[in-house]
């Protein structure tokens, strides 16, 4: 008897806790997912582009963020049986581009009103057949951008999507609308 009552405690407190994740998710950062098959919409403050362009500078020297976004999205991706997906030098590009620009125009958001979401992985050269984004904003480590991610049905749902097989991740520090750091994820399958 005493076993499942440990058994309930220890179920409920795992609810508790996710429960409170979800919360501090809410508060905690924002995170934008797009997916090219999904309808788009403006989602974040389109800024105007600033007097001087704002210098933008990698948050982190080498690539253990990356390489740790990339591990937790294929360990997901593994429990369903879905293909990991491999790192694409045009995506990473993309990504990069992708995030300076948010930075450099002030805006956090897949496309400002009148450009294609596609900008930045169009300017890479990466010929896409099936192609999605995530963005996140304001968060502090790889685990809590990939949990914040999970926790979001849309970025779910791109890092599970089996059409994807590629991807390129990028990690900024700048400043949009305050000081923040940006993480933009390219995910895309070849033509």
């Amino acid at each position: 008897m005493k076993k499942k009552a440990k058994k309930t405690v220890v179920k409920n407190t795992k609810i508790f806790l996710l429960a409170a994740f979800s919360v501090a998710f809410v508060i905690a950062g924002s995170v934008l997912a797009i997916d090219k098959y999904a309808p788009t919409e403006d989602f974040g403050p389109a800024g105007t582009p600033p007097a001087k362009p704002t210098p933008v500078q990698t948050c982190f020297k080498d690539a253990t963020v990356t390489s740790a976004l990339l591990e937790s999205a294929n360990s997901e991706r593994e429990k369903l049986g879905i293909r990991s997906l491999v790192v694409n030098e045009a995506l990473v590009r993309a990504a990069q581009l992708k995030s300076q620009d948010m930075i450099t125009r002030h805006y956090v958001g897949h496309h400002l009103p009148g450009e294609s979401t596609w900008n930045a992985i169009n300017q890479a050269g990466y010929n896409y057949r099936y192609a999605g984004e995530n963005i996140a904003e304001g968060w502090k480590t790889a685990l809590e951008v990939h949990n914040g991610w999970m926790g979001s049905p849309e970025h779910k749902k791109n890092i599970m999507n089996p059409n994807y097989t590629e991807v390129g991740f990028a990690v900024v520090c700048g400043v949009t609308d305050k000081e923040t750091t940006l993480v933009v994820a390219e995910y895309g399958s070849p033509k």
